[in-house]
């Protein structure tokens, strides 16, 4: 129930920070949101799923790469590399998902803008590749191909209600 409260305000604040745009939220397949403003489409995803508290206060990075490799590169539930962490969703990884919903897309002359939205900060590319590149290896071993031409924006929604209420859709930029 709370990751749906949590999908429910997701979606509002997508529809208030774009309002006048058109909006497509996946709720049968495809990216969360997808969103077409001007010349740009943003493709969202969204994710509820977190780190444990215990990879996040562990001296060691294993358990904080695990958790990482779980939401954002997960082949699904049969995934060998999770470790023993048995995974009950069948659910890909946030970042495989966006590489193929970019590669499913169709939107000739408009910049395509990536985005994964997190319930709470999890750091960004920058951030994953600190830890001996963990995230360019999982783009290469993965093949994503799309995420190298793409680098996607990684947002929390604390980053969305801020910028909600910095932004003026009608004018197309901050009011600050």
């Amino acid at each position: 129930a709370y990751g749906r409260l949590l999908e429910k305000y997701f979606k509002f604040l997508i529809e208030n920070i774009f309002r006048g745009s058109t909006i497509t939220f996946g709720e049968t397949g495809g990216a969360d949101a997808i969103v077409e403003y001007g010349n740009f489409v943003f493709i969202i995803e969204f994710t509820t799923e977190y780190y444990r508290l215990f990879s996040l206060y562990n001296p060691k990075a294993e358990g904080f790469l695990e958790d990482a490799y779980r939401i954002l590169f997960n082949t699904g539930k049969n995934d060998l590399k999770l470790k023993g962490t048995e995974r009950v969703k069948k659910d890909k990884g946030k970042l495989i998902k966006l590489n193929n919903y970019i590669q499913a897309s169709n939107y000739p002359g408009k910049t395509i803008i990536l985005v994964l939205v997190t319930e709470n900060a999890i750091g960004n590319h920058d951030l994953l590749n600190e830890f001996d590149s963990f995230y360019s290896k999982e783009i290469v071993d993965k093949q994503l191909t799309n995420l190298k031409k793409n680098t996607p924006l990684f947002l929390s929604l604390d980053d969305l209600e801020t910028f909600w209420g910095l932004f003026n859709p009608e004018i197309g930029r901050s009011v600050v």
